[in-house]
């Protein structure tokens, strides 16, 4: 009887650290600081000259409809509201050795924030709207 005590209850220890691991592993955040000049527009916002940082939270679901990338005015603190939230499309490209913006000209004279990659990474992040 006290084997089978002790079984249940190593076993159950080892689930939890498992099934806990996993969720650690999951919510993976990648973050950049930067500089953005005059005109840039992400989403449905232009952004005013200055320091962001860029996080994005990977919480494993690649289809899904949640914002997982966040625009805020640096610096950047926990409980700050994010200028913009968006989710994206990820997609490979090559590896980068530095963040990396790709925006396309709009005819209203801004640049509009179509994707970003993030330093050492393969995986483009491309910018949807959230809904």
């Amino acid at each position: 009887m006290k084997r089978k005590v002790v079984f249940w209850g190593m076993s159950g220890i080892m689930l939890l650290g498992i099934v806990g691991w996993q969720l650690l592993a999951e919510a993976r955040q990648e973050r950049q600081e930067l500089t953005i000049g005059e005109g840039y527009k992400v989403g449905d916002v232009v952004l005013k000259p200055g320091k962001y940082v860029v996080i994005h939270r990977d919480q494993g679901n690649k289809e899904s409809v949640e914002a997982c990338t966040f625009f805020y005015r640096a610096p950047y603190y926990a409980d700050k509201d994010a200028v913009v939230k968006l989710r994206c499309r990820p997609s490979e490209g090559k590896r980068v050795n530095e963040f990396s913006m790709k925006a396309s000209q709009q005819p209203d004279g801004t640049a509009l924030v179509q994707s970003i990659q993030f330093r050492g990474s393969t995986e483009i992040h491309n910018l949807e709207p959230a809904l």
